[in-house]
């Protein structure tokens, strides 16, 4: 499959405890601005994984998911617990600058894939990830048909959702749930417009560990 939601996948406790108690690692980033978005920005704070540590319960994480999908390397700074301020809307990571493209390319790696693990979110929100074909599919709902759940375009950037059909939406269930796919794929984060989003480290929408593979 090209993408896979597995519910109750691991216990994040001990992680949580690592990162949010005894490490308290500073974060770096933050919401940017989008130029598609209808709140006008989009984006996450980010906390190192610090694998360097040995006695980091992550490291259990990551024997899991090797065990259960095979051995993987993980692409210099692309891994990392992240906070999101802002739902970001469709996107397929590739980015206009071709860096992770250009490192897969320089290390001959022959599949790409992203593991999400939620830990938590905030209420009143209906968490999840989204992913699309474009061009749209005749046997697929349009993103128009689920705005309800979905991030809304600005007024100026309609045409863009105009690009997508939806291929699955996977509503985040559990903390510790995963969420897992292969190479370029496009997705958004939901949406369910109930949330009131904030530039400022006191409104955090929901964190979750993001490691991209090949």
């Amino acid at each position: 499959m090209d993408h896979q939601y597995i519910e109750n996948y691991y216990d994040i406790t001990k992680i949580k405890n690592y990162f949010f108690d005894e490490v308290k690692d500073t974060y770096s980033g933050g919401p940017k601005s989008s130029k598609f978005s209808a709140y006008g920005m989009h984006g996450c704070w980010d906390i190192p994984l610090r694998l360097e540590n040995k006695n980091n319960p992550i490291h259990d994480l990551i024997h899991k998911i090797q065990n259960d999908f095979g051995h993987f390397k993980i692409i210099p700074e692309n891994a990392s617990i992240r906070l999101m301020g802002y739902p970001f809307v469709v996107h397929d990571d590739l980015g206009s600058n071709y860096n992770i493209w250009n490192f897969l390319k320089s290390k001959g790696a022959k599949e790409y894939r992203t593991y999400l693990i939620p830990l938590s979110w905030e209420q009143p929100q209906e968490p999840g990830t989204a992913f699309f074909s474009s061009p749209p599919r005749l046997d697929e709902p349009l993103y128009k048909e689920r705005l309800d759940i979905l991030p809304h375009y600005n007024d100026k950037s309609q045409d863009e959702q105009a690009k997508y059909s939806i291929q699955a939406i996977y509503k985040w269930r559990n903390p510790g749930d995963l969420v897992t796919w292969i190479n370029f794929q496009h997705h958004c984060t939901l949406d369910s417009h109930t949330y009131p989003y904030s530039a400022n480290l006191d409104k955090i929408a929901k964190s979750f560990i993001s490691l991209r593979t090949y």
